[in-house]
């Protein structure tokens, strides 16, 4: 193995999949404890220690003129509202 090692860094390639596979199986037992750990630490702090925070904001705007569908394509219905009229076309009409 000392003569693959020494040809591989002699020839500058990088490592193969067979060598990613032989240094998984070597650190095998390293890299599971860390990623326990890491993951048990993880749902300490979530359950635990950190605090939950919910940020919502809304605005509804309305009329007291209740229309159908053709209202709201218009933008007749909500008048308040600024910019509909681009997305729908203002004057538009629906048959």
């Amino acid at each position: 193995m000392e003569e693959r090692e020494s040809s591989i860094d002699k020839a500058n390639t990088g490592l193969s999949v067979e060598e990613y596979i032989r240094i998984f199986i070597k650190y095998k037992k390293t890299i599971l404890i860390t990623t326990g750990v890491a993951f048990v630490f993880s749902i300490v702090l979530y359950f635990f220690i950190i605090n939950p925070v919910y940020y919502s904001t809304s605005t509804v705007k309305t009329s007291s003129k209740i229309g159908g569908v053709a209202d709201l394509l218009s933008g007749g219905a909500i008048p308040d509202i600024g910019g509909l009229g681009d997305l729908a076309g203002v004057g538009a009409s629906v048959k």
